[in-house]
């Protein structure tokens, strides 16, 4: 499975982590999730598994996610909009939630300041 990642860069900060970092932290969350769901189908975990799609994650063949990098100002901004509160964070999440019945590969959104 290959993980699709866009990254907007919208901070104008100069030491933002490169597409190519981001891509393979994703890459290796995703790995780790496909190494329990082996494990639980063979009987060796019984660690319960958290996926947002209704299929386990070897079905898909790849997985989609956006990553925004943005500066306080915007951080501030969306964590008012969607959490009603009024300084920056460090990171957001917006997980697509769609019907069981739609078989889109998309993770969310993540927002990093």
């Amino acid at each position: 499975m290959e993980p699709l990642v866009e990254v907007q860069y919208v901070s104008d900060k100069t030491k933002c982590p490169a597409k190519h970092m981001l891509a393979n932290w994703v890459n290796v969350v995703l790995q780790s999730q496909l190494k329990e769901e082996r494990k639980k189908a063979e009987g060796k975990s019984h660690q319960t598994l958290y996926s947002p799609f209704p299929l386990p994650l070897s079905a898909y063949k790849y997985i989609e996610l956006t990553i925004r990098i943005v500066d306080e100002k915007e951080a501030q901004k969306l964590n008012n909009k969607w959490r009603k509160r009024s300084y920056p964070t460090n990171i957001l999440s917006f997980p697509l939630e769609c019907p069981l019945n739609l078989k889109i590969p998309l993770l969310g959104d993540l927002v990093i300041c």
